[in-house]
């Protein structure tokens, strides 16, 4: 269940299966692809400075210890700038951007764990393996005694992460056009 960087591509892929609906992706992405970026996040960010699971071809998840390390560096942001930009387009790419930037300025000035993404397939949601996903991520954090932080794009998914100890934040100031977004804060927790 643990990913690693072999993994990328089938997270990428699971993510981008799980997010085909999500308001703020279907707004940076259109009706582009999505897999080329999410495989890139994967590979070039979050399961070499992170980690994340792979539940078979039905759920991943991938996640930063430290949320600091978000910034790969320019390589890894070329490479994945780059292939948001070959595969949705240069206009993908600007409000990809220009989303990064607004959530790079609500994360918590404090250390934290964060939480980019947890994807179960359409024909696997409802099952409780999202939660299971969840619930192995936050056995690592709360063993390295970090609160957590998330960002939601779709509100449907808030009792689940409050289910697990998130609590609501103040909504983000977007981008103009794009729908909403909830962050989420979750305190340490002894393991």
């Amino acid at each position: 269940m643990i990913a690693d960087a072999r993994d990328a591509e089938a997270a990428g892929a699971i993510i981008a299966r799980a997010f085909h609906d999500d308001p703020v992706n279907r707004w940076v992405f259109g009706s582009r692809p999505m897999a080329p970026t999410f495989t890139a996040l994967a590979r070039h960010l979050y399961l070499v400075r992170g980690f994340g699971h792979v539940a078979g071809a039905d759920g991943a998840t991938l996640w930063l210890m430290n949320a600091r390390d978000k910034d790969a560096g320019l390589i890894a942001t070329l490479k994945v700038a780059g292939a948001l930009g070959l595969s949705a387009g240069l206009g993908a790419m600007r409000r990809g951007l220009a989303l990064d930037a607004v959530f790079s300025k609500a994360h918590p000035p404090q250390p934290h764990a964060f939480l980019f993404a947890v994807g179960v397939v359409p024909e696997a949601q409802g099952k409780g393996l999202g939660g299971a996903l969840i619930r192995a991520g936050l056995q690592r954090v709360d063993a390295a005694g970090l609160p957590c932080y998330l960002e939601s794009t779709k509100e449907r998914n808030l009792p689940l992460y409050r289910h697990f100890g998130f609590q609501d934040l103040p909504r983000l100031e977007a981008p103009r056009g794009c729908p909403p977004v909830w962050p989420m804060w979750r305190p340490a927790r002894a393991a």
